[in-house]
């Protein structure tokens, strides 16, 4: 009798395992370390001239965290240009993979999609896309 709620615990448990799992994957990962951040240009996208850009400073890694942190979660299907693929580079050596979009209008927020999932975006708060454009130089 014990060991079969132990297996129905133990079959639960790594059920949520999974899910979480395969839910990480197509969310925004900053519970990880990320050590490398890295943004290849859209020129096609971009109004004005842009140059691809890497980030390794602490300081500048945490701008980034705090607009994943407080970017929501959109519902619906979006339609987007990618002014950039983003590039996280994790201290496990993994890399994830988003399209980023800021455009000029400081009024505006920001966009994140995840490659793995291109139908979810993520909605970067006007503050936080602000701080994103001025490091990157938008």
């Amino acid at each position: 009798m014990v060991e079969i709620k132990q297996l129905y615990i133990l079959t639960a448990i790594i059920g949520f395992l999974i899910a979480g799992c395969m839910n990480q994957s197509s969310s925004i990962e900053i519970q990880k370390q990320i050590i490398l951040i890295n943004l290849k240009c859209n020129p096609s996208m971009n109004s004005k001239e842009c140059n691809d850009k890497s980030y390794e400073n602490e300081k500048d890694i945490q701008i980034f965290r705090n607009a994943f942190e407080k970017a929501e979660t959109m519902s619906g299907d979006i339609d987007y240009g990618a002014e950039y693929i983003l590039q996280l580079t994790y201290k496990d050596k993994t890399i994830k993979e988003y399209h980023l979009s800021l455009g000029t209008s400081r009024n505006s927020t920001g966009l994140l999609v995840d490659l793995i999932n291109t139908n979810q975006g993520y909605e970067i708060p006007k503050k936080e896309a602000n701080k994103l454009r001025d490091l990157i130089g938008n």
